[in-house]
């Protein structure tokens, strides 16, 4: 079923489409959109639609507008203009933009077909697409050679492993003709077989061995393990492999061969010609049987598990060959227990002709379940690393990171394909001190737990990919290879809580004391300002008279500061209400201007209907004390904008300046009461507001970069706009 979004303002002309696609027996439901607003609010809900068709022209919104606005909300969902007047001119112009194709509204019938085209085509890019996403997360993660072959152009890439495992230098520009010219002449058109038949059957894997050139001209040998990736409807446009040089595991496994026939350990053979058969006193063990039964063909198929006697006849009548042959089957000795055993023969020939079978036969059960133990606990290992709470991260001697965990991945923001043998440690997190001075390899801690192979912990901060900072614990612990694995806790919440506490006590603490600072002080300035104003009433001295007022001028400042303190350091009380903070501020504009000069610019970017629950006064005291702060730091002009939207499920407000900036080191302890930098600031003006802001139910916090201006940033949580209307 194709759903269908048609902006469209005539319903006769919809109604005509629908007919179109209703006779070429096409599945489909549609829905008509005529306006802006209707358009963007179908492309922003679930399901979307999977082919756009859309008018050229409309009454009041054009369908050039309407596939920019596609393009950048879905642009993988194709995008069909459907007009009775579009140009040749206007119709090239379109698909330059990004339209898939374009129909004459008096000639419909190419409509069903374009559709159709246009759907598959889609599905093939995002197929593609998760191809080529698979290519490069396998590609960082091991040393097989891990390559993908495009069906369509022959065109052949290839990751780093055939530059380091294989020797080739040249990565790029490779096809398959150089991919089948590397391969051994002897093996060459039995992969070609394989593959070919791979791909004309159902098949979606095929493993396979070969012979494998390197870059020095010698041959290697190679598993490599192939992925048919196909369309939907079967059809293979590419093909993944993942090419792992075995060369030591082949020559181990002849040698192991040729020791188990030197020690006769489970030989057996066999006569081709007159079948006859003999075994060793081991091949009688393992089998179970009394040595010196006479030996046969049948026995030995008799011992197979009955559901592995049909993989054992395929092992029988294997043609010659000189190649070794292994199988593994299980069999059932005589007392009923299972043991498992692996069978490696070989053929020996006589004048080219195929004369005996000779072979060992060796009990792996043991081997078996240990291996199985093996696959499980690294199983085991790999889910606990990857789901263990804390970040792990392991380097090598030189700082590489070779492991990263989810954890560690996601308290960083970055990915394992990101940095694993891409980056160093210290290179990608932590590079810069806490105030964003560099920080030296010299003088860190953890590498110099590596170069000097010990343990140890602390704490320290390291940087996420978008250089945001993360204060983290950290445990170092040398391992046995060369190298570390550093354990890391995120501590940014329990600092910042503590952080939090601090300032608590610390507001506690000025509010035990302000009210006697503030009732001594104002006593002192009440007792001198009756006295100062009968001076200025009185004196005949111009002089007098301007001393007098600098006297009530220094009064007033102190009684402001009094104020202030007190503010601070008192829980007045927060009278709530429903408000349309994009309105309020609207309404505050010329008021806000008022407290800027000329030369600063003042701009409003405001969404509608954006409805909080706050004090409507300590809102204003907040606004008002951001937009001053924001003009102190603009001595010689610039501009503040006044920013509000939905966010994060939240109404997010800003207020920005363009101006000098806050440093590092100083931003974390801006909102901290007493804390300033300002020559005649008190240091209570943005720990108020962190008060005001959190007795509403919001948060406060800011952003800064010096030389680029600052933005303090509001978050309340919304309140339903029904209530509001109610």
């Amino acid at each position: 079923m194709i759903d269908i979004l048609l902006l469209e303002d005539n319903p006769l002309d919809a109604e005509l489409l629908s007919r179109e696609l209703h006779r070429a027996e096409v599945r489909f439901t549609i829905q008509r959109v005529e306006t802006e607003l209707a358009f963007r609010t179908r492309l922003t809900t679930e399901p979307l639609p999977d082919v756009i068709l859309a008018d050229y022209h409309l009454p009041s919104f054009d369908g050039r507008a309407a596939l920019q606005i596609a393009r950048d909300l879905v642009p993988q969902i194709p995008f069909l203009f459907v007009s009775g007047s579009i140009g040749e001119e206007q119709a090239v112009d379109a698909l330059r933009a990004g339209a898939n194709d374009y129909i004459l509204k008096d000639r419909p019938s190419r409509l069903p077909s374009a559709i159709e085209r246009c759907i598959e085509d889609r599905r093939r890019n995002e197929a593609r697409l998760r191809a080529e996403s698979r290519f490069r997360l396998a590609a960082s993660a091991t040393r097989d050679v891990i390559w993908e072959l495009d069906l369509e152009t022959l065109q052949l890439e290839v990751s780093e492993p055939l530059r380091s495992e294989w020797g080739h230098e040249r990565l790029s520009g490779l096809d398959q003709q150089w991919w089948l010219a590397q391969i051994h002449p002897d093996d060459r058109e039995r992969v070609v077989s394989a593959l070919g038949n791979c791909l004309a059957s159902p098949a979606k894997h095929l493993v396979i061995e070969y012979r494998f050139q390197r870059g020095n001209g010698t041959f290697g040998h190679a598993l490599d393990r192939m992925t048919v990736v196909r369309l939907a409807d079967g059809t293979p446009f590419q093909i993944v492999g993942a090419m792992q040089d075995v060369t030591a595991r082949k020559e181990a496994e002849n040698a192991l061969a040729e020791a188990q026939r030197m020690a006769k350990i489970g030989r057996w053979s066999i006569d081709l010609n007159s079948n006859e058969i003999d075994w060793s006193e081991e091949v009688y063990r393992i089998l179970g049987r009394a040595v010196g039964t006479p030996p046969s063909f049948e026995a030995m198929i008799q011992a197979a598990h009955p559901d592995d006697r049909d993989a054992v006849m395929a092992v029988v009548w294997v043609p010659p060959s000189r190649e070794p042959i292994e199988t593994r089957i299980r069999i059932v000795r005589p007392d009923g227990s299972i043991r498992i055993v692996q069978s490696c023969f070989r053929y020996v020939f006589d004048q080219g002709k195929a004369t005996r079978r000779i072979g060992t036969l060796q009990d792996v059960t043991e081997i078996v379940g240990a291996e199985e133990t093996i696959r499980t606990l690294r199983l085991q290992a790999e889910i606990i690393l990857d789901h263990a709470g804390d970040g792990i991260i392991a380097v090598d001697r030189d700082g590489l990171v070779t492991r990263i965990n989810r954890a560690a991945s996601q308290m960083l923001g970055t990915s394992p394909a990101e940095v694993v043998n891409q980056a160093r440690l210290h290179d990608a997190f932590h590079y810069m001190q806490p105030d964003g001075t560099p920080y030296s390899e010299s003088e860190c801690p953890i590498m110099r737990c590596l170069f000097e192979g010990r343990a140890g912990s602390g704490d320290e901060v390291f940087w996420r990919k978008d250089r945001t900072p993360v204060y983290v614990h950290y445990t170092v612990s040398p391992i046995d290879v060369d190298g570390l694995v550093i354990t890391i806790q995120d501590m940014t919440e329990r600092l910042r809580l503590q952080r939090q506490l601090e300032q608590s006590e610390r507001v506690s603490e000025l509010g035990r004391v302000a009210a006697t600072i503030a009732h001594e002080f104002n006593n002192v300035l009440m007792g001198a300002q009756p006295f100062a104003d009968q001076i200025r009433k009185r004196a005949q001295n111009p002089q007098i008279i301007e001393w007098a007022g600098r006297i009530l001028d220094a009064i007033k400042r102190g009684r402001a500061v009094t104020q202030e303190i007190l503010a601070a350091s008192r829980s007045s009380p927060t009278v709530p209400e429903l408000v349309d903070v994009a309105e309020w501020l609207k309404s505050r504009r010329d008021e806000l201007r008022e407290l800027i000069p000329s030369g600063i610019e003042l701009h409003f970017d405001l969404e509608e209907l954006l409805y909080v629950s706050c004090d409507l006064l300590q809102l204003q005291q907040v606004i008002t004390n951001l937009v001053i702060n924001a003009r102190d730091a603009l001595p010689k002009g610039g501009r503040i904008e006044i920013r509000a939207w939905r966010s994060d499920g939240g109404i997010r407000i800003e207020i920005a300046d363009n101006g000098t900036g806050i440093r590092p080191d100083v931003l974390p302890n801006i909102f901290e009461p007493l804390y300033t930098t300002k020559a005649h600031g008190t240091g209570l003006g943005l720990a108020v507001v962190r008060q005001l802001i959190e007795r509403s139910g919001g948060a406060v916090t800011a952003e800064s970069e010096l030389g680029r201006g600052s933005t303090f940033i509001i978050m309340f949580p919304e309140e339903n706009a029904d209530i509001a209307s109610a």
